[in-house]
């Protein structure tokens, strides 16, 4: 039987801090994806206070969940237990996207992050983002389903190849600095994402509002249509 929590209680935290690795998932108001990211490394993941949880995001070859939480701030987060006692957590809440150079950045990462920042200086000060997640539900279920696994290690790979990156530095490589702006500038579904620049850290490509608000109108059309037809037919009956 699955369960509500009122908070991420002394078990749930137990529960997740012990997991390798989580998913995260998120989706745009509008558009033909979501997207679901699998998550891990250790020390990347914080519990901040019963309600909020962050965790320490890379560059990759897309940026589906910075885009999607800029929008509309929407977030889930899923741990899974592959070893023991069958269960699946899931946190429901609201994220916010800080990027690597910002000053909340900086703090998260002094605060929360220590245990990466020690064993990879280089690399922690190159990561893409925190995301902060302001937690609004904490449920569980049975995860009678997910097969019985067993952890062996971290892979680094990434956290090894981002020691010679060093992306928003005032030195990076140049090769990799391209290849990333190009494929973090825009989501699946053409939401602006964010980019290293060098010596400034991770900035934001600019909204286009003009665009947001056609897709709003698009997205409403219905609704907006029927609330018209709906006031004038009652202007019509009033005059009667």
């Amino acid at each position: 039987m699955g369960k509500t929590y009122p908070c991420i209680e002394p078990s749930v935290r137990d529960f997740i801090m012990n997991s390798p690795m989580f998913f995260v998932g998120s989706a745009p108001l509008q558009g033909k994806f979501i997207n679901i990211s699998p998550k891990g490394m250790d020390g990347t993941f914080a519990i901040i206070d019963d309600h909020t949880v962050a965790y320490l995001e890379s560059f990759g070859s897309g940026i589906e969940t910075l885009s999607h939480l800029r929008e509309n701030g929407r977030i889930v987060l899923m741990f899974a237990s592959f070893v023991g006692t069958p269960k699946i957590m899931r946190l429901h809440g609201t994220g916010v996207g800080h990027l690597q150079g910002s000053a909340e950045y900086k703090r998260l990462l002094k605060e929360h992050f220590g245990k990466f920042s020690d064993k990879w200086p280089e690399v922690a000060d190159h990561m893409r983002s925190i995301i902060l997640v302001n937690v609004k539900r904490v449920s569980d279920s049975c995860g009678f389903g997910v097969p019985e696994m067993e952890y062996k290690q971290d892979r680094e790979i990434l956290l090894n190849s981002y020691s010679e990156r060093k992306l928003g530095s005032a030195n990076p490589n140049k090769q990799r600095l391209e290849w990333t702006r190009e494929r973090n500038r825009y989501s699946l579904d053409g939401l602006p994402g964010a980019i290293p620049d060098v010596g400034t850290g991770v900035n934001w490509v600019p909204r286009n509002y003009a665009k947001e608000g056609l897709q709003w109108v698009s997205r409403n059309a219905v609704p907006l249509m029927l609330g018209v037809g709906i006031g004038v037919a009652a202007m019509r009956y009033s005059k009667n």
